[in-house]
């Protein structure tokens, strides 16, 4: 159990968490899917893409459709498309007041994505919330969203894994968080509701962890001590 001061720094995820761009990206991605696969339905389309969110969009797609020789032509067309259409999705409406509160706490704040870095520093310098954001970290290959992210923001802030707190709205942000010992509040989504943010421990019990519906719901949490 740790206590609130053992907590130095807040990692964000960025898509679905502070921005509100999860609705276009599983719509491009779902789009894309059944365009390179006509044989699959809308819904089992949906739910794969939903089953692997969290995961850089070349990885999904191995996943979902290993080995196939489309792939490579389906990620650039999702990142080309994201591009296009990214910068025209909002932050949540609670985000700059919420980073900025955060900031005058004294956390340090970043950014962990499988979105590349560029086009988030970009969005933030758009939408005006960088000032609030110490470091943000993208997906590149061999360098994603998770241990190395971690790893990295440990060795830059001289924090230990107890120091960081990881908000994300994917299973699979929780499961990377848990597996570098960093704690985790999820942010509940039409894709995962409170009861979902649960993992199995070693001793094979069930872990529910704290979940969050809006960015504000971070502060009443984090004035518990036994949060963590």
């Amino acid at each position: 159990m740790y206590s609130l001061s053992d907590i130095k720094l807040i990692c964000l995820d960025f898509d679905g968490t502070i921005a509100d761009t999860m609705p276009v990206l599983e719509k491009n991605a779902v789009m894309l899917f059944i365009k390179y696969h006509p044989s699959m339905s809308f819904n089992d389309a949906v739910v794969k893409y939903r089953t692997t969110t969290g995961l850089p969009f070349e990885q999904q797609v191995d996943i979902i459709f290993p080995k196939e020789s489309t792939n490579m032509q389906m990620i650039n067309e999702f990142e080309n498309l994201k591009i296009k259409t990214i910068f025209d999705q909002e932050l949540f409406k609670e985000t700059p007041e919420v980073l900025s509160l955060l900031k005058s706490k004294g956390f340090l704040i970043a950014i962990s994505s499988s979105t590349f870095k560029k086009i988030i520093d970009e969005y933030i310098k758009q939408k005006q919330i960088d000032n609030s954001v110490d470091t943000v970290l993208g997906y590149r290959p061999g360098f994603e969203k998770g241990r190395d992210h971690f790893n990295y923001l440990m060795n830059k802030f001289s924090l230990s894994p107890k120091s960081i707190c990881y908000v994300g709205d994917s299973l699979k942000d929780m499961e990377r968080a848990v597996a570098s010992d960093v704690k985790f509040i999820g942010r509940t989504s039409i894709m995962n509701d409170s009861n979902a943010f649960t993992i199995k421990t070693k001793d094979k019990k069930s872990q529910k962890f704290n979940t969050i519906n809006n960015l504000n719901d971070l502060f009443p949490l984090l004035s518990k001590n036994d949060l963590f």
